[in-house]
């Protein structure tokens, strides 16, 4: 029996793959180059290159997830460059895209400022330091969400917990439904300087949360290994749309602390 076994073995060792099993070398060195031009920032031609990969052999890997985080730099590169075409300074960028440092807030950022409001009706991360945030591992990376800007320079960011890679992500068995995402959109700013997220969740259930966070962008003095300024992002309020209904109705304007909001910014 052990000479059989032994046979067994070798033949399936010196059995040939089947040649539609193997990627083609040329595939392989075009996914090489398009990662060698990603790194170098040239992003169309890396995109080109992922394509004429996936072209060559579908073997390589699925198109969209070969080329997602080339199309997202580039995306954040050019969102970036129209920015600072709109905006002048922290603040103004801040209350006009939702952006900080070039960058907008991280939806695990928006996540965490509304997230258990749900459970304890009460936020309890009420302030983020985002000018550290941008560099840190929890709030990372460009690639990790989808950002878009539109012609009526709109700005909207969202992230899927399933597919992509951040300290939210998800197993895909936890997600079976309609997946779990975050997506949040820049719906104004109020004349006291709030800025107003529309936000849409969904943790995996079939229930889909909607709130409206106002955020205030302001520059305090922490301690944390020294005395440090820095920018800080403070949540004025969190509203989860549906449960107040005078939200509901467009156009209403409703006292929400020192805040007023404007809900027709919603649409």
């Amino acid at each position: 029996m052990v000479a059989v076994r032994a046979v067994l073995i070798v033949v399936l060792l010196l059995a040939p793959v089947p040649a539609g099993a193997q990627v083609p070398q040329e595939a392989r060195d075009a996914v090489s180059e398009a990662r060698r031009l990603e790194r170098a920032g040239d992003f169309e031609a890396a995109i080109e290159a992922y394509e004429r990969a996936f072209a060559i052999h579908q073997g390589v890997g699925k198109r969209e997830y070969l080329t997602k985080s080339a199309r997202r730099k580039l995306a954040y590169r050019d969102n970036r460059a129209l920015v600072a075409e709109h905006c002048e300074g922290e603040r103004d960028c801040f209350l006009k895209f939702g952006v900080f440092g070039g960058v907008p807030l991280h939806p695990v950022i928006v996540h965490d400022m509304i997230g258990l409001v749900v459970n304890h009706d009460v936020p309890l991360v009420v302030a983020v330091n985002v000018e550290d945030a941008i560099d840190s591992n929890k709030y990372c990376c460009e690639t990790s969400y989808d950002w878009t800007i539109n012609d009526r320079l709109v700005s909207k960011v969202s992230t899927n917990y399933a597919d992509d890679f951040s300290s939210r992500s998800r197993p895909r068995e936890e997600c079976v439904m309609s997946g779990c995402w975050l997506s949040y959109s820049v719906a104004g700013a109020t004349d006291n300087g709030v800025r107003v997220l529309d936000v849409y969740e969904r943790g995996g259930g079939s229930m889909i949360s909607r709130f409206a966070l106002l955020l205030e962008l302001a520059r305090e003095t922490v301690y944390f290994r020294g005395w440090k300024y820095t920018a800080v992002v403070k949540s004025r309020a969190a509203l989860q749309l549906g449960r107040f209904e005078f939200l509901e109705t467009h156009g209403t304007v409703v006292e929400a602390g020192p805040v007023t909001i404007d809900t027709a910014v919603l649409d």
